[in-house]
């Protein structure tokens, strides 16, 4: 996607991948792969005794693609922040937007999947 937009990069593989951009080396960790809110969706998801399992089981399975589609999303955007604008806003970008957007996706995907489960599914039923 970096180099779509126009951003020249290169992989670094040691303990960890790593992407060079700019003079810049970003480790993509497992924290960048989104396992804690990984973690933390689906255990909200199972606690939730009120559920069917076959719900809850779709719940957890439609949140893992939402978080695995939208952590490559947050790479990117930093990558390219830090590449066209100041690594300081890419720093901030990571540390504080990011980790902030993370939580509400969860709770917006919680409050969805919980609250809407059933006039989504009827929605998509009548499409």
């Amino acid at each position: 996607m970096l180099n779509l937009a126009g951003v020249p990069t290169q992989l670094v593989f040691g303990v960890e991948p790593t992407i060079a951009v700019k003079g810049v080396y970003a480790q993509i960790t497992n924290l960048c792969a989104g396992d804690l809110e990984i973690a933390l969706l689906l255990a909200i998801i199972l606690a939730t005794w009120d559920r069917s399992w076959r719900k809850r089981l779709w719940g957890c399975l439609f949140g893992l693609v939402l978080i695995l589609v939208a952590n490559p999303i947050r790479i990117f955007t930093v990558l390219a922040i830090g590449y066209y604008t100041d690594w300081a806003w890419a720093d901030f970008t990571h540390n504080i937007l990011f980790r902030l957007m993370l939580i509400i996706i969860i709770v917006v995907y919680y409050f969805l999947w919980y609250v809407k489960y059933d006039r989504i599914k009827k929605f998509f039923k009548g499409v």
